[in-house]
C-alpha cells in the first residue's frame, strides 16, 4: 500500500491505477471499485489530505462518484452532532483546496446528505449547502487575509 499511496500523492490517478493492476482494486462492478476507492482513501495514513481532497473534488465520472461514496459512508444521523461537528467529521479525512469549484462541489454532497440524514434538524440541502460553503470561506478569509 506504500507503493500505491506514493503514486497517489504525486498523481491521485496513478495511484488508483496502480492498485488496480496489482488486483487491490477491482474494476467491476462500479459499486466495488467505489467502495475500494474510498477504502483506500479512509484507511491509508500515508495518503496526502490535500491529494484526498484534490481527487475527492475533482470533476471528472469517477471523481465525482467516489465524492458520493465516501459522503454517503458517513453517519450524521446522532443527534448529539451539531453542524459544525458535522463539518468537522466530513473534513478530517481530507483537506478541500481553495478552488471555489471544488469547495462547490464537496459541500452540495455534504448538504445532501445531512438534509437526508437529518431533515427535521437542518432542513433542506441547498441550505446546509450555502452554510457550509459561508462557513468554508469565511475560515479561508479568517486564515489567509
Amino acid at each position: 500500500m506504500n507503493k500505491a499511496a506514493q503514486k497517489f500523492n504525486l498523481k491521485p490517478k496513478n495511484g488508483l491505477k496502480y492498485l488496480t493492476d496489482k488486483g487491490y482494486l477491482p474494476k467491476e462492478p462500479k459499486e466495488a471499485m467505489l467502495k475500494g476507492i474510498c477504502k483506500f482513501l479512509k484507511g491509508t495514513p500515508a495518503l496526502s489530505a490535500t491529494k484526498i481532497g484534490e481527487f475527492l473534488g475533482g470533476d471528472a465520472e469517477l471523481n465525482r462518484d467516489a465524492l458520493s461514496w465516501y459522503i454517503d459512508e458517513m453517519d450524521f444521523t446522532s443527534r448529539d452532532l451539531s453542524f459544525v461537528d458535522a463539518l468537522k467529521l466530513l473534513l478530517q479525512g481530507f483537506r478541500i483546496p481553495g478552488e471555489g469549484q471544488i469547495v462547490d462541489r464537496i459541500m452540495e454532497k455534504f448538504g445532501e446528505k445531512l438534509s437526508r440524514d437529518r431533515p427535521e434538524e437542518f432542513g433542506n440541502a441547498e441550505g446546509i449547502y450555502l452554510i457550509a460553503y459561508a462557513t468554508l470561506m469565511l475560515q479561508t478569509s479568517i486564515h489567509n487575509p
